[in-house]
């Protein structure tokens, strides 16, 4: 910023930038006949999604958002799957694994 004597005058701002990946720190899943129970912790709030490779149609869907615990329920249908699950911070980044069980 310039005034009419020419002098500048700026404002001194600072930004923290998240470039950090979360991390999945547990990742376990136990099968009750058709149903799975998650139960994933992350190092930092996450939104988990997970994506079953093995449907007709693979597309991201949303187990818990914005924690870093998370235990869940989920009933699949007969026979073998493939599962990526995904944790997003608020910053955008992301991690994968990936899982298989057959029901």
């Amino acid at each position: 910023l310039t005034d009419s004597f020419f002098s500048t005058s700026s404002k001194l701002e600072t930004y923290k930038v998240d470039i950090t990946d979360p991390v999945f720190t547990t990742l376990i899943y136990q099968l009750d006949g058709d149903k799975v129970h998650f139960n994933i912790e992350t190092s930092e709030k996450t939104t988990i999604d997970y994506k079953d490779n093995s449907a007709s149609n693979p597309k991201f869907k949303n187990l818990c958002r914005n924690k870093e615990m998370c235990e869940k329920t989920i009933r699949f249908t007969d026979g073998a799957h493939q599962l990526v699950m995904r944790a997003m911070d608020e910053a955008g980044n992301s991690v994968e694994e990936t899982i298989e069980f057959i029901i």
